[in-house]
């Protein structure tokens, strides 16, 4: 089972548009503060196409693991996904150990989940 204290609550600041992956996915690049010293930045390359300007979302850091759709774990590290630097993932459901939603779609964190902290469970 992967430990989701090592991901974080996010506020998504601002988005661009990438263009569309060999899949036909289009993606984006969500610039996520995390709540780091400075108002640091994460930059997250994602598919999901829920996401907007000021989403609160759950972010696995390069560095923690998550859980693949075939059970399989991965540890996140970062890497250059359609031109650009991508510091981790945004969470759906799954990855997060939450029935219901849909795999590839952002979760919404409720706004009383302060920034920075672990996704709730």
């Amino acid at each position: 089972m992967v430990d989701i204290s090592e991901y974080r609550v996010g506020v998504v600041v601002s988005i661009e548009e990438l263009g569309t992956k060999s899949g036909g996915k289009p993606l984006r690049l969500c610039n996520v503060n995390i709540g780091l010293p400075d108002d640091e930045l994460v930059p997250v390359v994602t598919a999901a196409q829920n996401v907007r300007d000021n989403s609160r979302v759950a972010v696995a850091l390069a560095g923690s693991t998550i859980v693949n759709d075939e059970g399989e774990e991965i540890k996140i590290q970062k890497t250059s996904v359609g031109g650009k630097l991508s510091h981790g993932v945004l969470c759906d459901s799954k990855m997060l150990g939450w029935s219901g939603g849909a795999a590839g779609v952002a979760v919404q964190i409720p706004p009383e989940i302060e920034i920075g902290s672990a996704p709730p469970a």
